[in-house]
């Protein structure tokens, strides 16, 4: 019984503080994993997507998805797992991948200059 109380408050408390780690500590993870990725560039941006199933000839990558913008250094990331297929548009600010779940696919948009996700 206790240990379901722990739980309970331990749930609450996440809930509840949903800015317990900043967005910079999230991007430092993301961002600066020593982790195997292939990078995509753009005039302005790279992408750098991280865990490749064959770092010489990817076709799933296991993810997070980081971003810089390569002309103020900025950087955000999201967190993308099972990517099949990454797009980006000739002077487009936002790339478009393409994930899965076992059967299920899913395109997700994602703008390159803050990385919030667009279904």
């Amino acid at each position: 019984m206790k240990f379901r109380k722990l739980i309970f408050a331990t749930l609450v408390f996440l809930c509840g503080n949903s800015n317990a780690f900043s967005a910079d500590q999230v991007e430092a993870d993301l961002c600066h994993s020593s982790a195997r990725y292939t990078e995509l560039k753009s005039k302005v941006y790279s992408i750098k997507i991280f865990n490749p199933d064959n770092p010489t000839y990817p076709e799933i990558w296991q993810g997070p998805v980081c971003v810089t913008n390569i002309l103020n250094s900025s950087q955000c990331g999201v967190e993308l797992s099972l990517i099949k297929a990454v797009k980006i548009l000739p002077d487009s600010k936002v790339f478009i991948a393409e994930v899965f779940s076992g059967s299920n696919a899913e395109t997700i948009r994602v703008n390159l200059e803050n990385c919030e996700i667009k279904k």
